[in-house]
């Protein structure tokens, strides 16, 4: 199960508007129904297109998350707070970073904060192999900066590419990090690194919020991921 944000709602609508009239004019061409027993059927119509419609709803925002709706979707339920570090491989430092994720059915949204910035997505997806076995987030994004100073290249854009991962009870997000961030010296563009977070609650605190002793994770210390 591949999750983007787009504009489903329209595709959606759109798709159903078009079937509808095609239904409707077509039995009325062949004389199946008549002007009046059309009116009936449409109100039917009307009021199952509108079940179905509170029923997607309520399987987008709540009963996808429930076990057994999971087990047949293949979607991993990553909403919530994580915590833990990235690697700058320009500076060989880490730092640390909160990811964000506000999830449902049809789609997925990403933001991160470091101590400095804030990363939002343009758009992300969890995609999975072809037998269920593993499944990976990937998301691209904005930086924009949430204090000084500001150097160049702060303000840039990347993308995530994490492995999904459980071990021992902890959730993991593991992975590297792409960006076209100007490097200050040379004014060549790229630098790169890599990440590992933790889940640690449902909560959103929509900052990094950072605190050494509740930190979701400790500092690595290898500079690089295995």
């Amino acid at each position: 199960m591949v999750q983007a944000t787009e504009n489903w709602r329209f595709i959606g609508f759109i798709l159903a508007l078009v079937a509808v009239l095609t239904w409707g004019v077509a039995l009325t061409v062949v004389g199946v129904l008549s002007p009046s027993s059309l009116r009936l059927a449409m109100r039917y119509l009307t009021i199952a297109t509108g079940a179905a419609g509170i029923a997607i709803w309520l399987l987008n925002r709540y009963v996808w998350r429930l076990w057994g709706f999971r087990q047949v979707l293949k979607i991993p339920d990553l909403s919530g707070r994580w915590e833990g570090w990235y690697y700058r491989t320009l500076t060989k430092e880490w730092v640390p970073c909160a990811h964000e994720v506000s999830q449902r059915a049809l789609d997925i949204v990403v933001n991160a904060w470091g101590p400095k910035n804030w990363s939002r997505s343009i758009c992300a997806s969890i995609v999975r192999d072809a037998h269920g076995a593993s499944h990976e987030l990937v998301w691209s994004y904005k930086t924009e900066l949430t204090g000084p100073p500001h150097l160049p290249g702060d303000t840039h854009n990347g993308t995530h590419f994490f492995r999904i991962s459980e071990r021992q009870g902890v959730r993991y997000l593991e992975g590297t990090y792409i960006t076209d961030r100007v490097r200050e010296g040379d004014k060549t563009m790229g630098a790169g690194g890599f990440q590992r977070v933790v889940w640690v609650s449902k909560a959103l605190r929509s900052a990094l919020d950072y605190d050494s002793n509740r930190w979701g994770m400790a500092k690595p210390e290898e500079p690089s991921l295995p």
